[in-house]
């Protein structure tokens, strides 16, 4: 009984062209998570650069905002806020609005640390649902004790 390379060969070609097309397919995946991360970056870096900074907090006025914030529904846009803390610990603040927007906005924020008696400045992410009408709304953000009140205009 003869046995034929020629099955060993064909193998062997087999697992070429599969490892390439699995080499190709990780470079593709590569290139769009690059892509996506790229353009999440640019986004929070121009919406950074583009909001004012809000008055230093300190213990007389723990909380303090960049201001009103307008954006057509669907648009991201963002508030900054600086918290002076009295303790330590790590906070987070959060957002909460009145209305149609309260159960249509997406807040996007990060937790710090401080330490008793520090001041840091937090830039929070801000997105209505496209389908939220047009309208003025009252929110309130909130960290740790502190709540502060501020309008959210919702433009079509």
């Amino acid at each position: 009984m003869r046995h034929k390379k020629k099955g060993s060969l064909n193998l062997s070609m087999n697992a070429i062209v599969t490892l390439i097309l699995a080499v190709s397919m990780l470079a593709v995946g590569l290139f769009v998570v690059n892509f996506v991360r790229g353009k999440a970056t640019t986004i929070f870096e121009q919406l950074e650069s583009e909001i004012p900074t809000p008055e230093r907090a300190t213990p007389g006025n723990p909380l303090t905002i960049s201001g009103p914030v307008a954006a057509p529904s669907g648009k991201t846009t963002g508030i900054k806020i600086s918290y002076y803390s009295a303790s330590s610990g790590n906070f987070k603040p959060d957002v909460v609005c009145t209305g149609e927007l309260g159960n249509r906005l997406t807040v996007q924020a990060t937790s710090k640390n401080f330490a008793a008696g520090e001041s840091k400045e937090f830039l929070i992410l801000l997105t209505a649902d496209k389908d939220t009408p047009p309208d003025r709304y009252l929110c309130t953000v909130s960290i740790e004790y502190e709540d502060l009140d501020f309008s959210f205009t919702v433009t079509s």
